[in-house]
């Protein structure tokens, strides 16, 4: 779903890229680390400043920024987010079984 959501993400519009701390983008409340079939990874930055405000995205190889749709930063990092906490009760449940 993850993969899903990454690949239908779209921008809304460019903004100014010289504008990155406003953006949240210096420091951003989201990091997704992208590796390539080639071995090579890149990083997909997000941000949200103000909770009802828009969301930023970029990927820290490159200067453009994106205004993205809040709906596409749920569906990128909340998938991401649950997908863990699957893998961490899995966990503790093999390691349950493990010790009985």
């Amino acid at each position: 779903m993850t993969l899903n959501a990454l690949n239908n993400l779209q921008a809304a519009q460019l903004v100014d890229p010289a504008q990155l701390d406003a953006y949240g983008l210096k420091k951003p409340a989201y990091r997704a680390k992208i590796a390539t079939d080639d071995g090579s990874s890149f990083q997909l930055l997000v941000s949200q400043p103000d909770a009802k405000g828009p969301v930023y995205a970029k990927l820290n190889n490159k200067a453009q920024v994106f205004e993205i749709a809040e709906s596409s930063l749920k569906a990128i990092f909340t998938n991401l987010e649950n997908q863990l906490e699957q893998s961490e009760q899995q966990a503790v449940e093999q390691n349950k079984q493990q010790s009985s």
